[in-house]
């Protein structure tokens, strides 16, 4: 079968542009290397998103992640560049890398992330935005743990706890810090449980104050969380401060372990109840304003009281003329 030449021209005008689309689509501006297989519930899942550029990087690159119930994602580490080539030319690539925390189990769908970031050519900043696109990963649940209970997955867990005081005998009023630090590889601190705010009967405890830190080094990632719990004595007698009991799963040896960090007891002197006191003060001030709203009265009617009180009558002088 014989072309004419204007059938020929346009098969190759038609060849042409589809290697101009190819060129054009040689490379995409953002890039996600999805994370593949089933983790376990509260375990680091690793997500790397790729930036590519035909010209250096400019400024800090931004991506508006989402707000997922029971989920957390955290940025890890620093940015690393290198370059590769490709069909238009030299190229620079940006590598983040992120961790995925997330409570739930089951299939867990991340939604569409836009990302902006700047592009020098020459003398030239251009803005490059695109997305990365959604992805879905599967997460197992461990065994033997309830679905209300928060999840803990990690191979290198360490609990560690301290008193302000080592003193067993304080007085109503007194303040007694405790302090409990959670370390963990492979987790971040924000996916560390927070304690419990239990306390017995006379004893206040105060909101804690928390503290949390993630490291990078060499490629390992752990996360910290360190909290101070004050309890506030407002009775007399023996206190059991109680023991907290932690549970965590170990993916390398898929086994729930569990660490009891024991509680206190001290014995405390002094007033019975601080509500007792509370109720004395309000007694006294009851009967001040009793008393005065008596002498209110009394200087009303001072004068209706005056008149009843009995008198001496004095008779006159006799008169012996």
């Amino acid at each position: 079968m014989k072309m004419c030449p204007q059938d020929m021209y346009r098969s190759v005008a038609l060849v042409c542009v589809l290697c101009m689309a190819t060129l054009v689509s040689a490379f995409e501006p953002v890039t996600l290397v999805p994370p593949s297989g089933d983790y376990w519930t509260g375990a680091r899942v690793p997500v790397v998103v790729e930036l590519r550029a035909k010209g250096s990087f400019s400024g800090v690159a931004t991506f508006q992640l989402p707000a997922l119930p029971e989920t957390q994602v955290v940025k890890v580490g620093h940015p690393v560049i290198s370059s590769e080539s490709s069909a238009e030319g030299e190229l620079f690539v940006q590598r983040h890398e992120f961790a995925l925390f997330s409570q739930r189990s089951g299939e867990l769908t991340i939604p569409a992330v836009p990302v902006e970031f700047g592009v020098k050519a020459g003398t030239e900043r251009t803005k490059i935005s695109g997305e990365i696109p959604s992805f879905t990963i599967q997460l197992k649940r461990p065994p033997d743990i309830p679905a209300e209970r928060f999840v803990v997955s990690s191979s290198d867990y360490e609990i560690h706890q301290s008193w302000s005081t080592e003193a067993e005998k304080f007085e109503v009023g007194d303040v007694l810090t405790r302090k409990l630090s959670q370390s963990a590889e492979e987790l971040s601190g924000m996916a560390l449980p927070p304690l419990p705010l239990a306390a017995p009967t006379g004893v206040r405890v105060y909101p804690p104050q928390v503290s949390i830190s993630d490291k990078t080094q060499r490629g390992a990632f752990s996360g910290e969380r360190e909290e101070e719990l004050r309890y506030r004595f407002e009775t007399a007698g023996t206190v059991r401060l109680p023991a907290v009991t932690f549970q965590w799963w170990n993916p390398q040896s898929k086994a729930l372990e569990q660490k009891v960090v024991e509680g206190r007891t001290v014995k405390v002197k002094g007033p019975l109840l601080a509500g007792g006191a509370k109720q004395g003060f309000q007694a006294v001030v009851a009967g001040i304003l009793v008393v005065g709203a008596f002498l209110v009265l009394a200087w009303k009617f001072r004068k209706l009281l005056w008149s009843r009180i009995p008198r001496k009558k004095t008779l006159p002088p006799l008169n012996f003329s």
